[in-house]
């Protein structure tokens, strides 16, 4: 992206702050039933000329996540925050998107 920024300024988007992280849980509930689940976490998309980034996006992924309300169904887990971290996409005209809180109760 840095190289492509010198050549074509404007039409490159600043790189983003976390591309995918995947978290995976895995176990035995207290029924004995096992599972294994998976998280996508994400930050943000970085902003280009005459556009701000997207929020939270898993970029260059297609991947999405199941609502809360299933994974917290799915896993013996509570998530007791999954928010937008206000400010995170930085400052200027065309700002990142921001990244994301999540905090989770085993």
């Amino acid at each position: 992206m840095k190289a492509l920024s010198q050549a074509v300024p404007d039409k490159v988007q600043a790189d983003c702050g976390s591309a995918v992280w995947v978290m995976v849980l895995s176990g035995k509930k207290e029924n004995g039933k096992e599972y294994v689940e998976y998280l996508f976490l994400a930050g943000g998309y970085g902003g280009r000329k005459g556009l701000a980034g997207e929020h939270t996006l898993c970029y260059p992924t297609n991947v999405a996540n199941v609502p809360i309300e299933v994974f917290e169904n799915d896993a013996p887990v509570l998530v007791t925050c999954k928010s937008h971290i206000k400010g995170s996409g930085g400052n200027g005209k065309y700002k990142g998107g921001m990244g994301q809180d999540l905090l989770i109760k085993i």
